[in-house]
């Protein structure tokens, strides 16, 4: 009797160790590694290491609506491309849309954003047009779309035979820093950046505007997670800008 007695036991247990197994198999998340870099406001890593911003806001609010578990993989700009070209992560946030970079990654087909290019100088420098770039070091972010792209400042001030110096460097802080240490003649960084933090650096706006984008998501290319990251960003990309109340318009 107590043989059979602790074989129904053991059974139970056996039984309950396979039911809760399985069932945290089924309510485990998707993994999905997210590439992050410093480009506050709309992304960027805070003091206490937590991944912040609109594009962290969006792809959180996603990944609870997919059942993702999300983990972040922070570094340069620079290194979150090549993370994503060689598939060590799955999306790679804040990616402007171009001929070349589609070559490279696949995007969502919803735009998450659109920005541009801007240029500030040092306070004791006077420049009012892309002429006074002549000779200039122009601070730039590495990789960036507003340095290299097809309309980015390099190919812009050599369309027009002009010819200046380039430092380039991690992340938009950097560009600002160079220019408030009066390291570098003039710098590019994205409207959103500007104006977010301007006031926190000794330096000044011009009136020069270029290389309007559209910001989405980027994903390895061809990688076979993309049949289900694709449309789930998309589909709830589109339905959170459908809506005036939801996390999109409040990030914004």
């Amino acid at each position: 009797m107590k043989t059979r007695f602790f074989f129904f036991v053991g059974l139970i247990c056996l039984l309950g160790a396979v039911f809760f197994y399985t069932w945290q198999d089924a309510t485990a998340g998707e993994l999905v590694r997210v590439g992050v870099y410093d480009n506050k406001p709309k992304i960027y890593r805070d003091t206490d290491g937590t991944i912040k911003g609109f594009w962290a806001n969006i792809i959180n609010e996603i990944a609870i609506r997919e059942n993702w578990d999300l983990e972040y993989v922070y570094g340069s700009w620079d290194e979150g491309l090549q993370r994503l070209k060689n598939n060590e992560i799955d999306i790679m946030v804040d990616v402007a849309l171009s001929e070349d970079r589609e070559q490279e990654y696949d995007f969502t087909t919803e735009t998450a954003l659109v920005n541009w290019g801007i240029l500030y100088t040092r306070p004791d420098l006077e420049i009012e047009s892309i002429n006074d770039l002549e000779g200039k070091n122009i601070a730039v972010m590495k990789s960036g779309i507003h340095y290299i792209g097809p309309w980015g400042i390099k190919n812009m001030l050599e369309s027009f035979q002009i010819k200046a110096n380039y430092t380039d460097v991690s992340d938009y802080d950097d560009v600002f820093e160079l220019l408030d240490a009066g390291k570098a003649d003039a710098g590019v960084v994205n409207r959103i950046f500007g104006i977010a933090n301007e006031a926190d650096y000794n330096v000044v706006k011009t009136n020069i505007v270029f290389n309007p984008i559209e910001l989405r998501f980027a994903l390895t290319k061809n990688a076979p997670a993309n049949s289900y990251l694709q449309p789930g960003i998309d589909n709830n990309l589109q339905d959170l800008k459908s809506d005036q109340d939801s996390v999109y318009y409040k990030s914004l």
